[in-house]
């Protein structure tokens, strides 16, 4: 189906979004990225996503947890020893840290200090 012959009505986008879908399938792009693209399109058209071919099952079988990675190769050996300290002592993801402000440091009864990280804010 050409897009120039496409009718103006859903089944007509329907049946063109699932050749885009099969052709994603079989460049071979992630599930991830199916699933994602396959959404996407399902709101514009404000239709379920249900109405499109199955994409591909996503697992998680070969996904890592970045928590337990001892290194970040995007980082520097300089900038992965500190992150990696800093991580370890707060428990957050770097992402988390950036929203971190100095009011969250607090010092305790016992006299050490500690995040007091409750709220929004933080």
């Amino acid at each position: 189906m050409a897009l120039g012959n496409v009718e103006k009505d859903t089944e007509g986008w329907i049946e063109l979004i699932n050749q885009y879908l099969q052709y994603c399938i079989e460049i071979g792009l992630s599930p991830y990225t199916q699933a994602t693209y396959k959404v996407a399109l399902a709101k514009v058209l404000g239709v379920s996503s249900t109405n499109f071919i199955a994409t591909q099952p996503r697992t998680r079988a070969n996904h890592m947890n970045n928590r337990v990675l001892h290194k970040d190769y995007r980082l520097s050996n300089k900038n992965n020893d500190y992150w990696h300290k800093v991580v370890t002592a707060t428990g957050l993801r770097k992402h988390e840290l950036i929203h971190v402000t100095g009011d969250a440091l607090q010092r305790g009864r016992d006299g050490r200090w500690y995040l007091n990280l409750a709220g929004h804010k933080n």
